[in-house]
């Protein structure tokens, strides 16, 4: 398993709903999200915390971004 999967994300935990959680992805594993058929992305980090452009990243794949 390369560094980019999804399924190296540090704590990924994939349900069988198809929802899933995470610690932070890598700006490369952002772009890896929408393959994988995720839709939003909910970031519960602080903003301080988080990938630069990370919002850019995500909703570039196609998908919705929140951070909370």
């Amino acid at each position: 398993m390369d560094g980019s999967s999804v399924d190296s994300i540090q704590d990924y935990l994939r349900m069988p709903d198809g929802t899933g959680t995470a610690g932070q992805p890598t700006p490369q594993q952002l772009h890896r999200l929408a393959e994988e058929g995720f839709e939003v992305v909910i970031n519960l980090r602080p903003i301080s915390d988080t990938v630069p452009r990370e919002r850019e990243i995500v909703e570039a794949q196609g998908m919705e971004y929140f951070q909370i």
